[in-house]
């Protein structure tokens, strides 16, 4: 019993924290909110008005007292019972205004509040997410944060919905209905109240079922939304494989436990109405025993009259629709703040790549990037080993080595998309960590492996990185690129839409244009991540002109597939199993006869010609 308790008390705790979470969103708007309850009081007041119309009906128009005979005996009675008639057809016709009015306004007002509240936690949201560093998305499945961006906060807004619609709305109407009740019969008022608890204990039990059910229910939802993802995004290969059957198996155990966790709210919920319902269908008849005992024997010197017992029956059952309306908003609520914690969770974790309180701006590189004894691990697995190594300003870096050996991992770290977990990059002598984030990035550019064009105008695209630059410096930048002609080929020319990912345009023309927005950012720093590994022959060659022209004069870190494509780097690191096993430029490196000379060799038999003097030497040492 005591486990049940706490679980109980653990229950309202959490759904009363994530609740004032999301009421810290409605800061701004406080007026309104106050604009909402006056209207909602008013129009509470409007339905109880009606009560009391029927009341005075009863008692001031037809006379009847308490021993249910009218008393309108002589004319003089019959005009005025006329004249309060005329009265309160007046104050209904006015009453069914103000609940057309006040309904109208504090239900609008509502909605309103809840649209313009989600907005504002989609924002918060998005830009939370964007604040995120690359580790966090390492952790991440993309089909989870999609159901967290999509269906989580979707379930939030049905949170706000219930809190401002229900929540806010209904508990006046309640005090306004039992204030009315306590009007007419305080005795029968008090008795109501007593028997209250077995109705609303046994509700905030199905309450907590509900939220608990419901949370695995948003959990199963992010698994579909994975599923779907994986599915879609890899239907080249589910189709080349004939996969079809297993992922739709996959996608079916998962909407199954979807299905399983989407009942057991249903019947929670199903199972709460019900037990309202019967309370309510109870309680009425017990009421009307009682107050009917008080109207005929007056036990205890307790008087009430017919037309009071009638109000109190009308404030009785006007309790019942703000109640179930009230229980009901709290069932979803408890349904929908699952999503809402799962969006929390999210708003709650904290970035672990921030600024330094005494981080620097970054004025210029004008001097050399060097790693200094530089480790790094993704949780248990560690990917990079005591790297050391400098690059002088306008040199060129190649780092190359096999697949999984670190090297995307290596220059990651120096636009600070991940921190290391030992030893320090610097710049110009100052720890990255101790640099601001824009400033820092502001002289970075990157071109990578998989080109990635956002579904808008090329234009857009190339101004990506400088979006105040001015037509005549993207043309140039696009002309540097060997993409000019290209683009003026086009029905819209710049203005033409690049598709999703940049579905419009060939691989080496996306890569163009990626090599346009960075030739545009003209930063001093440029990271080039096996930028022509997946390119055919030609596209490959009018790439590497575009690169040789964004290289020049700018401090660039080359990884590269194709070794041939680094023949010219002022120095090549060779990195095997996260450490530096070979460093050199290419002719010492093939004279070493160590890994990058058995890669290079590789690629030579595979068709890549070694047309260095220093391949040749090697190749008659070998001879």
């Amino acid at each position: 019993m005591a486990d049940q308790d706490r679980q109980r008390a653990h229950g309202f705790k959490a759904s009363a924290t994530l609740t004032i979470k999301l009421a810290a969103f409605a800061r701004p708007y406080l007026w309104l909110i106050g604009v909402a309850l006056v209207a909602t009081l008013l129009f509470a007041a409007c339905e109880a008005g009606r009560i009391f119309l029927g009341r005075t009906m009863l008692n001031d128009v037809f006379g009847l007292g308490l021993d249910g005979n009218a008393s309108i005996e002589t004319p003089e009675q019959l005009a005025a019972a006329w004249d309060t008639l005329k009265l309160l057809s007046l104050a209904a016709l006015g009453i069914a205004i103000g609940l057309a009015v006040f309904g109208f306004a504090h239900r609008y007002i509502g909605r309103y509040l809840v649209a313009r509240i989600l907005v504002d936690l989609q924002n918060r949201v998005g830009g939370h997410l964007l604040l995120q560093s690359m580790r966090f998305f390492h952790q991440h499945r993309q089909g989870e944060l999609y159901a967290r961006l999509g269906s989580d906060i979707g379930s939030t807004g049905t949170a706000l919905t219930l809190i401002f619609s229900d929540i806010l709305v209904h508990p006046i109407r309640l005090l306004v209905a039992t204030a009315s009740a306590f009007w007419f019969s305080w005795q029968l008022a008090i008795l109501l109240i007593l028997l209250a608890p077995l109705v609303f204990v046994p509700l905030a039990n199905f309450g907590r079922t509900i939220r608990r059910r419901a949370r695995g229910r948003q959990q199963a939802v992010a698994q579909v939304f994975d599923a779907l993802h994986q599915m879609l995004s890899g239907i080249r290969i589910v189709k080349a494989f004939r996969r079809e059957d297993h992922a739709i198996q996959r996608l079916e155990e998962r909407n199954e436990r979807f299905l399983k966790d989407s009942l057991a709210v249903v019947r929670a919920r199903t199972m709460s109405r019900s037990v309202l319902e019967g309370m309510n269908n109870l309680l009425m008849p017990v009421m009307i025993i009682l107050g009917g005992g008080l109207v005929l024997d007056k036990p205890l010197g307790i008087v009430l009259s017919i037309p009071d017992l009638v109000g109190f029956l009308a404030a009785v059952a006007l309790l019942y629709e703000p109640a179930k309306r009230l229980v009901a908003g709290y069932n979803s609520l408890q349904e929908s703040l699952a999503g809402a914690e799962r969006v929390f969770e999210v708003l709650d974790t904290e970035p672990d790549l921030q600024d330094a309180p005494d981080a620097v701006d970054l004025p210029t590189v004008n001097q050399e990037i060097r790693f200094d004894g530089v480790s790094f691990a993704y949780e248990e697995t560690t990917v990079l080993h005591d790297i050391s190594f400098s690059a002088q300003v306008g040199q060129i870096v190649a780092i190359v080595g096999p697949s999984g050996a670190g090297k995307s991992t290596l220059v990651d770290l120096i636009p600070r998309f991940y921190d290391p977990t030992k030893g320090r990059v610097l710049i110009d002598g100052v720890d990255v960590r101790k640099i601001r984030g824009d400033s820092l990035l502001s002289h970075i550019a990157v071109v990578t492996q998989e080109p990635f064009l956002f579904n808008a105008s090329i234009l857009e695209n190339i101004r990506y990185g400088r979006p105040e630059a001015t037509l005549e410096e993207v043309e140039a930048a696009a002309r540097a690129a060997n993409v000019h002609d290209v683009i003026m080929g086009l029905d819209q020319g710049y203005d033409t839409e690049a598709g999703e990912r940049g579905s419009k345009l060939s691989g080496g023309e996306r890569q163009r244009v990626t090599i346009a927005r960075a030739l545009l950012r003209n930063a001093a720093i440029l990271i080039l991540d096996e930028a022509t590994s997946s390119l055919d022959s030609e596209s490959e060659r009018l790439v590497q002109e575009a690169l040789d022209r964004l290289m020049e004069g700018r401090t660039t870190f080359v990884i590269a597939h194709r070794l041939s494509t680094v023949r010219n780097a002022n120095t090549i690191l060779v990195i095997n199993e996260g450490r530096i096993c070979e460093q050199g430029t290419h002719d010492a490196l093939l004279l070493q006869q160590g890994l990058y000379h058995h890669l290079y060799t590789m690629q030579s038999l595979s068709g890549a010609p070694p047309d260095t003097e220093a391949a040749k030497t090697s190749s008659a040492d070998q001879g």
